[in-house]
């Protein structure tokens, strides 16, 4: 969050909003009062996280986007803590997300017993809530992954059909695999629109190594018959396909983590080319 640009005035607006809801007896009800504040940095939010939702790297087209707050702000749902008031202006705990993520829904498309992160926010065992703001939030222990740490994003992993999975093993991991459970389930990464929206770009993707696959297969049998134009002719198709695979990996590309994830899932022994890809920066 450290590249964040926030508005001119902002920290001196949120540093206000902050001393007031602590002077107010009723802080989850005085908190939305000043919603206006942590709403100026829908923008600034939507820039730095390439317009898409923070939890599923879907885009926004036309849908109205908000700002989520990870740590939630007015109560914890399931639990009588009356919400982190104290960091409802801090500009950390602030995530740019969609309806699908954000709100709690049990409808046509949701999982079982319904998604949406609302005022959602377990902890693991172990982990002790912080009441107030001198408590420490390094020994709360979250089951929520953060999308804003890059050492946890990787515990979600995709299938060839775009379904959120976690990467670690019950056995193996059991808390990695708690937390990618949880943040699955409560960030509604597969609802049913999102994982269609996800399938449909693993489709594409897998098409596109296919043929890549085929094209080097190609070039080689055309040279050994002693074409060798139409050997240059497979090898730069196969160059053009290599190279739109890596655009879809960049971070402004929706569904960036899925491109990787498939990558990585389809390497093999006549697939080379996809570890030196791999190796590239995204």
């Amino acid at each position: 969050m450290s590249d964040l640009v926030l508005p001119d005035g902002w920290t001196t607006r949120a540093a206000e909003a902050k001393k007031a809801v602590a002077a107010a007896a009723d802080k989850p009800g005085k908190i939305g009062e000043y919603a206006a504040v942590w709403g100026e940095l829908k923008n600034p939010l939507s820039i730095l996280s390439e317009n898409k939702c923070f939890y599923c790297e879907t885009q926004r087209v036309r849908d109205d986007y908000q700002v989520d707050h990870y740590r939630p702000k007015s109560g914890v749902a399931a639990n009588g803590h009356t919400g982190y008031w104290w960091l409802a202006f801090q500009s950390d705990n602030l995530r740019f997300a969609c309806r699908f993520c954000n709100e709690r829904r049990i409808s046509a498309g949701s999982v079982a017993g319904g998604g949406g992160k609302s005022s959602e926010f377990p902890l693991l065992d172990g982990g002790t809530r912080a009441a107030t703001p001198a408590d420490s939030l390094d020994d709360e222990y979250p089951a929520l992954i953060d999308p804003c740490r890059a050492n946890e994003v990787g515990l979600i992993g995709f299938t060839d059909l775009g379904v959120a999975t976690a990467q670690a093993t019950q056995a193996d991991e059991p808390i990695d695999f708690e937390r990618a459970r949880a943040s699955i389930r409560i960030y509604h990464l597969n609802h049913a629109y999102i994982r269609r929206r996800r399938e449909q770009k693993a489709l594409i993707i897998r098409r596109k190594i296919a043929e890549v696959t085929l094209q080097l297969d190609m070039s080689v049998r055309r040279r050994k018959a002693g074409n060798a134009q139409a050997a240059l002719d497979a090898q730069s198709r196969a160059a053009q396909l290599v190279q739109e695979l890596v655009d879809m990996r960049k971070a402004k590309e929706e569904y960036s983590v899925l491109t990787t994830h498939i990558l990585r899932s389809n390497q093999g022994q006549n697939r080379r080319w996809i570890e030196r890809l791999l190796a590239t920066a995204a």
